[in-house]
C-alpha cells in the first residue's frame, strides 16, 4: 500500500506537470493509464492467504508427527490451530466491514487523477495551471486511504500478536 501511494502521488504529479502537448499525444495517455493499472494491482497479494495455508500445514504436519509419538502431544498441536483459525477469521470479518470506509477516499482521487490523465481535461488544467492543485487533491486521497488501511492493518497485527502468544 505505501508503495502504491508513492507510486499514485508520483504519476498525478507527474502528469500535472505534462505540457498540453505532451497532453495530446495518445502514447503519453495510454502511458498513463497503464502506470495507473500497474500501480493498484501490485498491492493485491493475497498474503493473508498464504499465511493461513502455511500454518495450517505446517501444524497438521507436526501433529501428525507427534501422534506416532504421544497422541496426547498429537491432539495439543492441533489445538494450537484454535486461535490462529480465530485470529483470521476476525481478521477476515474486520477486512470485509471496514474495507468500504478504508477505500472510499480513493474514488475521488482516482477521478481526479482521471482528469489529469484524459487528454481534453488535462488540457484544460494544464491551460489554466491548475493541475498541480488537481494532483494534490489526488495525493491527499491517496494519503487518506493509506492511513485508513494502515491503521485496519495495526488492528489486524495487534491481533495476530495476541493469538501467538496464546
Amino acid at each position: 500500500e505505501v508503495s502504491e501511494e508513492l507510486s499514485m502521488t508520483q504519476l498525478a504529479h507527474g502528469l500535472a506537470d505534462l505540457t498540453p502537448v505532451q497532453i495530446a499525444d495518445p502514447n503519453v495517455v495510454e502511458l498513463a493509464e497503464q502506470a495507473r493499472v500497474a500501480a493498484s494491482l501490485r498491492a493485491h497479494v493475497p498474503v493473508s492467504a498464504i499465511q493461513l495455508v502455511g500454518n495450517l500445514v505446517t501444524a497438521v504436519s507436526l501433529a501428525i508427527a507427534l501422534w506416532t509419538l504421544s497422541p496426547l502431544a498429537g491432539a495439543i498441536a492441533l489445538l494450537v490451530l484454535v486461535p490462529t483459525l480465530y485470529g483470521f477469521s476476525v481478521v477476515a470479518r474486520r477486512e470485509v466491514t471496514h474495507w468500504p470506509q478504508v477505500v472510499a477516499p480513493t474514488r475521488k482521487a482516482n477521478y481526479l487523477l482521471d482528469q489529469l490523465k484524459y487528454q481534453r481535461t488535462a488540457t484544460e488544467l494544464a491551460t489554466l495551471g491548475a493541475g498541480r492543485r488537481m494532483a494534490d487533491l489526488a495525493s491527499m486521497g491517496f494519503r487518506e486511504r493509506l492511513t485508513r488501511f494502515l491503521a485496519l492493518l495495526a488492528k489486524n497485527l495487534r491481533l495476530g500478536v495476541i493469538t501467538a502468544a496464546i
